[in-house]
C-alpha cells in the first residue's frame, strides 16, 4: 500500500512541475516584442511584417560606411556568414542597446529577431534597437534565413 502512495504521490508532483513549467514558458512566448530599426533609406512596413532596407549596405541613420559602423558597432556586432552561421551566436544587451546585424554574404538574408524579419542586401548591415514589452530578462531568438534559431539575445533592464 504505502508503495502505491509514494508511485502515485510522485507521478502527481511531476505533472504539478510539468503544469507549472508549460504555463510559464506559455507566458513568455505569447508576449511579443518590439523593435525600432534605422537605415539609410526609406523603410517600408509591409502586410508579411518584413523591414525593406534599402540599396546601400548601410545601416542608421548617420550614414555610416560599413567600416565606420564595424568600428562603432565592435562589440554591439552580430554576423552571418555565407551558411548563416552567427557569430557570436549568444551575447547578453540590455533594452535599448543598439546592434549591427551584419550579412557577410554574397546573398540576399532574411534575418529574424523573435519574428520580426529583416531583409539584409549582399554585405549590406542594418542597425537595430533591441526593446521588449515582455517582462526581462527575456531572450530573443535569431533566425537566418530557413534556419531556426542560429542565435540569441539575453535581452536584460
Amino acid at each position: 500500500m504505502d508503495k502505491k502512495i509514494i508511485k502515485w504521490g510522485s507521478l502527481g508532483a511531476t505533472l504539478v512541475v510539468l503544469a507549472v513549467f508549460y504555463g510559464v514558458y506559455q507566458y513568455y512566448i505569447t508576449k511579443t516584442p518590439t523593435y525600432n530599426e534605422q537605415n539609410n533609406t526609406a523603410t517600408t512596413q509591409n502586410e508579411s511584417n518584413e523591414a525593406d532596407i534599402g540599396n546601400n549596405a548601410g545601416g542608421g541613420t548617420t550614414n555610416l560606411t560599413y567600416t565606420q559602423a564595424v568600428k562603432l558597432y565592435v562589440d554591439k556586432r552580430i554576423q552571418f556568414n555565407d551558411t548563416c552561421v552567427a557569430s557570436p551566436n549568444y551575447v547578453v544587451f540590455k533594452k535599448g542597446t543598439t546592434i549591427m546585424l551584419d550579412n557577410r554574404s554574397n546573398k540576399q538574408r532574411v534575418i529574424s529577431l523573435d519574428g520580426v524579419k529583416y531583409n539584409l542586401k549582399p554585405y549590406g548591415f542594418v542597425l537595430v534597437t533591441l526593446t521588449t514589452t515582455a517582462k526581462l530578462p527575456h531572450t530573443i531568438m535569431i533566425d537566418c534565413g530557413t534556419g531556426q534559431n542560429n542565435a540569441r539575445i539575453l535581452l536584460q533592464s
